[in-house]
């Protein structure tokens, strides 16, 4: 990757544990710079910031800046703790934009299974002040104008093949909690304000079937909402056919370009 990484910055600190992201920065622009906040996927179970450095080799190379960031899994916090990590993570690098060029105007966000739900829920929730309680830069704010979710899930209550992963998220089973599970749902918070979705999803996948990213997409243009979707044949969760093909990174890089871009 060509262009310059700021690793470890600290965002947000629980406690004694400090959330941090790393920052791909382009090279050779003289303009603010366009960013995709990446969140990684894990079962909400475990995460990684090092993981986003893959996709930001190839979005850096279209001119936007990535931030790979950090939250709580579930073994730290049940939900909401993962969202509110998220949208502080993006308030924060709306704080300190100048410091690195960033165009506080077009942020979009990117994320896997796990990781393509919470980008969901940023791009579902924005105002929502249940999800926005911590304190972090109080006064930017956490919505993003795009989100490429690759293979979400967008309702809690409709995962029987991860439910102790929703339970261990949730802090009890989504069957005996379904008001708690539909909180938790980017289903549920759809509506005209939503941010344009590309949905990325394998038609054989069992952890988080297609009808996640069908159900969701229908709802947004029900709306009058962009919902591009992107079906891959065969695919199951996750694997070579999303990371390394080169049509599902032209697709992705051409949606957030288209909106991202001033």
């Amino acid at each position: 990757m060509s262009g310059t990484v700021v690793r470890d910055l600290v965002f947000k600190r629980v406690g004694e544990r400090s959330l941090m992201l790393d920052l791909y920065l382009p090279s050779g622009s003289s303009q603010l710079l366009p960013l995709v906040v990446w969140v990684c996927g894990g079962g909400w179970t475990t995460m990684g910031k090092q993981h986003g450095e893959g996709m930001a080799a190839w979005l850096t190379g279209y001119g936007l800046a990535v931030a790979s960031i950090e939250y709580r899994v579930s073994s730290e916090a049940i939900f909401p703790a993962q969202i509110q990590d998220c949208k502080a993570a993006v308030r924060w690098l709306r704080a300190h934009a100048d410091a690195y060029g960033l165009d506080v105007e077009h942020v979009g966000a990117m994320g896997d299974s796990a990781g393509g739900h919470l980008v969901e829920l940023l791009g579902t929730t924005a105002g929502l002040s249940a999800f926005e309680q911590d304190g972090v830069c109080p006064e930017q704010s956490s919505a993003v104008q795009a989100v490429c979710a690759f293979y979400g899930p967008s309702d809690l209550a409709d995962l029987p093949n991860a439910e102790q992963a929703v339970t261990n998220l949730l802090g009890a089973p989504a069957a005996e909690q379904p008001k708690l599970a539909a909180w938790g749902s980017p289903l549920h918070y759809v509506g005209p304000q939503t941010a344009p979705h590309l949905f990325v999803h394998g038609d054989a996948d069992t952890l988080v079937p297609v009808r996640h990213s069908l159900r969701l997409a229908k709802a947004l243009r029900g709306h009058g909402v962009e919902a591009g979707l992107h079906i891959i044949p065969g695919a199951g969760h996750g694997g070579g056919e999303f990371r390394a093909s080169d049509e599902v990174k032209r697709l992705v890089a051409d949606f957030f370009l288209s909106h991202l871009k001033p």
